[in-house]
């Protein structure tokens, strides 16, 4: 596995080359363009040569000749050497490298510190003469080679800086690294809420330590809904589990000679796993919320009741429902919005008392609101404060003919806020209870 602090180090060092190969091609287009400008120095020279050697014969040859270097172009470092007839006619200080020079195509010498070229030139009436020029190119070298060595001076100090940048980083990189590492070996279900030290960590750390300080919290909200759901499970299957022995033992007892306690038995053990897998069912509801992705549509909220009242009174075959029905568009989640009508349905037919329950559509400005009234004994004010608490139920006997665990107005008031939406409860007792769903994202016809 790569470390950080040598991939940093990689990314200075490539830096730092890339620099140097940046930095190499000025030097070298200069001195590809000091060459370059040589061979047209020479070439002029020697065009205006031929040219000179293309007028008339003269009389005096030597003084032509003589004239000829002297009018030449004047460039600093070029110099012409003619041969005539075992005379030479040469500039000062013309390079003792002239036996060198061999070619009639632009040569190089010495390793580049000269150029030179070769060139038997007609005259008119006076025969040919042998013209040699030469590009003296110490100055051009000594400049290029000054220009390396600035170079080379500069990429030292590149070097040498980026190293001790490199390093700096590095020493202040490794020891937050450090801390978050002990941070992260450190942590467990009792320190979900340390909070790590922010100061002296670079921006992007901090950006870092804040996602992960969230991905804690969302690591610990999902521990206490899997240590809730195992301690609700285990609190609450202690009865029917409890019971069922009960009954085994019972059978174990009574059941081969008493067909009564028998069938009995069957019949409870069977009613407790059906009330175990309903509690099951609505704990991994309320321990899974977090995850629950909401499928909107346009609902027709009469459709929806309907269907519900239509399951009560299955459920229910005694029960007088009545629906006061509008038509009333919500977009929202059918199937979360059911189950919330289906649990404040259910429950106003537990607790109303076989009286009649009652269902309203309402138009609230910007909202609609679904009504549910029963007529049952009511809630007192003390009862209303707990009644979305868990397992708390108003029935203080845990009444079995009444049934539930207590979590089905959980699990609504979950919902609820799942959809954006609220409940509202008002009660009197004696008199009866009303839950009020608000909906929001009404659709308008």
């Amino acid at each position: 596995m790569k470390k950080l602090t040598n991939e940093v180090l990689k990314s200075y060092i490539l830096i730092i080359v890339c620099f140097i190969i940046a930095y190499s091609f000025p030097v070298i287009i200069l001195k590809k363009y000091l060459i370059k400008r040589s061979v047209e120095q020479i070439e002029v020279v020697r065009n205006f040569l031929e040219v000179e050697f293309l007028e008339p014969e003269h009389q005096n040859l030597d003084y032509f000749l003589s004239e000829v270097l002297k009018e030449s172009p004047e460039i600093e470092n070029l110099y012409i050497k003619i041969q005539y007839h075992g005379k030479t006619y040469e500039d000062k200080n013309t390079p003792a490298i002239t036996d060198l020079v061999v070619s009639d195509k632009i040569q190089n010498i010495d390793s580049g510190k000269y150029y030179a070229i070769k060139t038997e030139m007609n005259t008119v009436g006076n025969g040919e003469v042998t013209v040699k020029i030469i590009k003296d190119m110490h100055e051009e070298l000594d400049f290029i080679n000054k220009i390396k060595k600035i170079s080379i001076i500069g990429f030292l100090f590149v070097t040498i800086f980026a190293i001790y940048i490199s390093k700096n980083f590095i020493n202040k990189l490794k020891p937050q690294l450090k801390s978050l590492e002990n941070f992260t070996n450190e942590i467990n279900l009792e320190s979900f809420d340390v909070k790590i030290n922010k100061e002296n960590y670079f921006e992007e750390f901090s950006n870092f330590i804040d996602s992960y300080e969230n991905m804690l919290i969302r690591i610990e909200k999902q521990a206490k809904s899997q240590i809730d759901f195992v301690n609700n499970a285990s609190h609450e299957l202690k009865t029917p589990i409890f019971i069922i022995r009960g009954y085994i033992d019972l059978i174990k007892k009574w059941g081969t000679s008493n067909p009564e306690i028998f069938k009995e038995s069957v019949q409870a053990i069977q009613d407790e796993v059906k009330n175990m897998s309903i509690l099951v069912e609505k704990l991994l509801f309320i321990s899974n919320q977090d995850s629950i992705l909401i499928q909107s549509e346009n609902i027709n909220l009469e459709e929806i009741i309907d269907e519900v009242i239509t399951e009560m009174n299955i459920i229910y075959p005694e029960q007088k429902i009545e629906f006061h029905r509008r038509k009333l568009i919500v977009n929202t989640d059918w199937s979360l919005l059911k189950q919330v009508i289906r649990n404040i349905i259910d429950n106003a037919i537990k607790y109303g008392d076989k009286k009649t329950v009652e269902v309203f559509l309402l138009e609230r400005g910007e909202y609609i609101v679904i009504k549910v009234k029963d007529n049952g004994l009511g809630i007192e004010k003390d009862d209303l404060d707990n009644i979305f608490n868990k397992f708390y139920r108003v029935d203080k006997s845990h009444n079995k003919s009444i049934g539930g665990h207590g979590l089905g107005l959980t699990i609504v008031k979950n919902i609820v806020e799942i959809l954006n939406s609220r409940i509202e409860i008002k009660s009197e007792v004696g008199e009866g209870t009303e839950v009020f769903i608000i909906l929001k994202n009404r659709v308008k016809d």
